[in-house]
């Protein structure tokens, strides 16, 4: 006889089952439905749900654009002389009033100290720059310095070296006329190729002197080359920074005064 299946067998407990685990579902979702109807019914229709946080909330206003309280103040009308002695004062050092006329508006005088403190502070940076220049060129100096004290001793290497080639060949010269005629000549051969052999030790010596002066030298000429041209860079920065700060100075300074054939 077959025996009923696990389906068959529990048919009914998982009808029963299914049945509760709907009835759940569905009381979890009116539950949520409910909940969201009374906090909807708490808020306004339109009304943003208080935030949970203790900043305080604060109204948006529409942005206006800014409108200036005061026009713009008038250029003074200025002559070139008088223009010219300004720009005498500000960029002299160091700083003499005598320089400048004698009787500014206050207004002049306040945008003329703003500018002179700001000439100051841009000859503060100048001169840190000036300083750096400084100690390439200090570098530039000692490496000259090397150059000029190796020359000399090459120079002072080079006629012992030929006084020794000279010598050389002299021994050679003779050698040649002693092997014309071996036979009984060998003792005096054989002293002669080993004067010679020394020589050519003390030439080869001379030149190994000279070889690593050259090489000094040329070591120091390269560094020599590479900070002349590091100097050379930063001396063009300085000039072109100097002129960009004169040039801010001047803008200003042409925003403040017009030019006029006679005085204003």
């Amino acid at each position: 006889m077959k025996q009923p299946n696990f389906f068959q067998k529990h048919l009914v407990t998982i009808i029963i089952i299914s049945l509760i685990g709907i009835a759940i579902i569905i009381s979890i979702q009116r539950g949520f439905n409910d909940y969201q109807n009374e906090k909807n019914s708490l808020s306004p229709l339109g009304q943003t749900p208080e935030k949970d946080s203790l900043e305080p909330e604060t109204t948006p206003t529409p942005s206006r654009p800014k409108r200036s309280t005061e026009p713009p103040q008038p250029k003074i009308k200025i002559t070139d002389t008088r223009l010219e002695k300004i720009k005498t004062y500000l960029f002299i050092e160091p700083t003499d009033i005598s320089k400048l006329p004698s009787d500014l508006s206050k207004r002049e005088q306040e945008e003329i100290n703003k500018l002179k403190n700001s000439w100051k502070l841009s000859l503060g940076y100048l001169n840190q720059e000036k300083s750096v220049i400084n100690e390439e060129q200090k570098v530039c100096d000692e490496h000259q310095s090397q150059l000029i004290s190796i020359q000399p001793q090459i120079e002072a290497l080079k006629p012992k070296q030929q006084k020794l080639e000279k010598q050389r060949d002299e021994k050679q010269q003779e050698l040649d006329r002693l092997k014309k005629d071996i036979k009984g000549n060998e003792a005096e051969i054989e002293k002669l190729q080993d004067e010679k052999q020394k020589i050519i030790e003390e030439i080869s010596e001379v030149k190994l002197q000279i070889g690593k002066l050259e090489n000094k030298q040329e070591k120091y000429q390269n560094m020599l080359s590479r900070a002349e041209k590091f100097k050379k860079r930063l001396e063009e920065q300085y000039k072109d920074a100097e002129l960009q700060y004169k040039n801010n100075i001047l803008y200003s300074l042409n925003s403040l005064y017009e030019n006029t054939p006679t005085e204003g």
